[in-house]
């Protein structure tokens, strides 16, 4: 990604919810975290 200085080893994903508020952030990532235990 052009936004790293540096390659990283370990696969990531990188979640902007700079436009959203703390409660809606909690909640998208609990939902996220569901999704990805299927």
């Amino acid at each position: 990604s052009r936004y790293c200085q540096l390659e990283s080893k370990k696969a990531a994903v990188l979640l902007g919810y700079a436009a959203h508020q703390p409660e809606e952030m909690v909640e998208n990532i609990k939902r996220l975290a569901m999704s990805i235990k299927k």
